[in-house]
């Protein structure tokens, strides 16, 4: 009987890990799953905006970019959250990577709306005010066409 129950034990603990791992893997794949996945990566990019690795930060927000979100919402407003952490630092040139690749991900007018302005808002704090007033225009002109 204890060699049975040895034997069981040891499959369990066997088949497990792989059982979680489809689960996880699985999980990922949701929606839900999906917008957890992204949390956790929200905190790992506060962490290394912390450390001053802006090149990390860029490459875990592009990690969420990668979901493939169904929602629109949720990465802009991330997107926002990180560039007001990089132009915080002065960081500007990330700051255009991280808005450059979300408006690549984006379809709805308003959502582009507000990338732009992030946008603009960028080029102005950067003191390039042309640049800026292009980018206030081009939204202007996306309102326009609503």
């Amino acid at each position: 009987m204890s060699k049975k129950l040895f034997v069981v034990t040891a499959l369990w603990l066997a088949f497990t890990p792989a059982l979680l791992a489809q689960d996880s893997s699985a999980a990922r794949n949701t929606e839900e799953g999906k917008l957890r996945f992204a949390a956790t990566q929200h905190e790992i990019i506060a962490i290394m905006l912390q450390e001053k690795d802006y090149a990390g930060a860029v490459s875990e927000f592009r990690r969420i970019l990668a979901l493939d979100l169904r929602q629109e919402m949720p990465l802009v407003q991330e997107a926002w959250l990180v560039v007001d952490r990089l132009m915080a630092s002065r960081q500007y040139s990330f700051a255009h990577q991280v808005i450059d690749d979300t408006l690549e991900e984006i379809e709805i007018p308003q959502n582009r709306f507000t990338l732009l302005m992030l946008k603009g808002k960028v080029y102005k704090e950067a003191g390039r005010m042309s640049e800026a007033v292009r980018v206030y225009r081009k939204a202007q002109k996306l309102q326009e066409m609503k």
